[in-house]
């Protein structure tokens, strides 16, 4: 053989043997963690407040982290894409070692926000990231975790760690870092203004685009609109089967998107779960029966005017 022919066939093992180190290494390692920022915050909660909390998290939280008895202490997320891995939502009771009982307001906002638990622990984009939620918004549904309502009533029980994917940990390591918390207070947009109210549902209080683009790991959690493939769909979801669900497309493309619905039809897919055909629409999308008339307008109306995908995704694929 050759010199050069050798060095670079030497050359090659070596590199063959760095990758196959660093792939050992991060299967076998746990996800990185980071200092928590310490944030100053303590909620002065009302009624009202609560009141809000309690329909947001209806649409926000509920779902994932309520167990069978309709308690917040978590389960098994079987709906997670499988390329996850296997994923458990956490208990967020009021119990003090296994909920969030001992966590502080603070603790609990800047989790939110950043994705740093109180012990500096990482949790992956799995766990939505409400970057662009409002103060008013983050507020309310902390005051209604604090409120003691049955469904948060300590339970001394906990989910057995999750363990993700390779892809998961190789992401969390390039790709999916913690965010900073906010410096500037973040205001909720006037509700008179449909458009950009119906941006805010859609991007920042309801985060509808993760799940409605084109891939997970393309996702620009801080420019929600450059995310690839921004509403278009076609993310593989499961039920709680575990068959796979694409997300739909619902950009305003007339062939295949929401173009040529109207706002009648728009509400009864995304209040009542309804579709023309007489189906239904399929798990894990949910109805959202809390939403309120103004909420489904702007949200119709935002979606009405972003640009346009043509992309046919088959409703409730299995593979």
């Amino acid at each position: 053989m050759r010199r050069p022919l050798k060095f670079f066939f030497y050359f090659l093992l070596l590199c063959l043997g760095i990758l196959l180190t660093l792939g050992v290494v991060i299967q076998f390692s746990d996800l990185p963690s980071y200092e928590p920022e310490k944030v100053q915050l303590k909620i002065q909660s009302n009624p009202e407040m609560i009141a809000e909390g309690a329909r947001l998290s209806s649409m926000l939280c509920n779902n994932c982290h309520s167990g069978p008895d309709n308690i917040l202490s978590g389960r098994l997320l079987s709906e997670a894409p499988p390329e996850f891995g296997t994923i458990y939502s956490a208990n967020i009771t009021a119990d003090e070692e296994h909920g969030i009982g001992a966590w502080t307001d603070a603790e609990i906002a800047c989790f939110l926000r950043t994705g740093i638990k109180r012990d500096g622990s990482f949790v992956p984009f799995y766990m939505p990231r409400f970057l662009h939620l409002s103060d008013r918004d983050l507020h309310s549904i902390i005051a209604y975790l604090r409120s003691g309502r049955s469904e948060l009533q300590a339970v001394s029980r906990s989910q057995p760690p999750s363990r993700p994917s390779f892809l998961v940990k190789f992401l969390c390591r390039v790709a999916w870092k913690p965010f900073p918390y906010p410096a500037q207070p973040i205001e909720s947009p006037d509700s008179a203004n449909q458009v950009a109210f119906g941006k805010y549902l859609v991007t920042g209080r309801y985060d509808c685009y993760p799940c409605h683009s084109e891939d997970f790991t393309k996702v620009d959690f801080s420019v929600p609109e450059n995310t690839a493939g921004f509403m278009a769909g076609g993310i593989k979801l499961s039920d709680l089967s575990g068959k796979t669900i694409r997300s739909s497309n619902l950009t305003p493309d007339d062939e295949t998107g929401i173009g040529t619905w109207d706002f009648s039809r728009f509400r009864d897919a995304l209040v009542y779960g309804k579709l023309t055909d007489g189906g239904v629409i399929r798990y894990p999308m949910m109805p959202y029966t809390a939403l309120r008339e103004s909420e489904t307008r702007a949200i119709y109306a935002y979606l009405q005017q972003i640009p346009p995908i043509k992309k046919k995704v088959e409703r409730g694929v299995s593979e």
